[in-house]
């Protein structure tokens, strides 16, 4: 996937990471280090769906590289659903990035299933949101069997409450 070494491009979307299956870490290494120069990105799509290897090295790699974009992203897309590797590490790192994007409209968060994360994690993500004053579109998943805690849930919407947003999509965050 060559597409994010183009010179002026502005969008990139990353779903199949098969060719970096036997070396994960080194390919989302390598894959985060070209998308840091990547200057004038304004749209980011990441998609580790069900890649039960990804882990919190893997999310500090991500995080580095929104790190770099932040001046220029507008868009930002991470689904790491099923991807019971990630503890509250790898979400601390990702929500720290995120924060520093200031210029994002759009956000799109799935961590659906997450076995390993808790509120702390949920709150890390929930501190990001709340450096927002108006987004066009929310996206945010934190459902799974049953741990995510009923405070969790209203710091999420106490959150909200002070975010504008034009769409906002919630799948269900708490069930019993």
């Amino acid at each position: 996937s060559d597409v994010y070494k183009r010179q002026g491009q502005e969008s990139v979307i990353l779903t199949d990471w098969r060719q970096y299956e036997t070396n994960l870490n080194e390919g989302c290494r390598s894959v985060m280090g070209n998308l840091k120069r990547a200057n004038v990105l304004k749209d980011l799509t990441l998609s580790f769906r069900h890649m039960k290897q990804v882990n919190d090295e893997e999310c500090k790699f991500i995080a580095e590289a929104i790190e770099h974009l932040y001046n220029n992203l507008t868009k930002l897309s991470l689904d790491f659903a099923y991807c019971n590797s990630i503890t509250d590490e790898g979400l601390h790192s990702l929500g720290e990035a995120i924060r520093r994007c200031r210029k994002l409209t759009h956000l799109k968060l799935d961590f659906c299933n997450l076995d390993k994360i808790t509120g702390s994690a949920v709150e890390s993500i929930t501190k990001a949101l709340s450096t927002f004053s108006k987004l066009d579109m929310l996206y945010l998943d934190f459902s799974w069997r049953n741990r995510l805690m009923e405070d969790c849930v209203q710091d999420i919407f106490d959150t909200l409450e002070a975010v504008s947003y034009t769409h906002l999509t919630l799948p269900t965050i708490y069930s019993v």
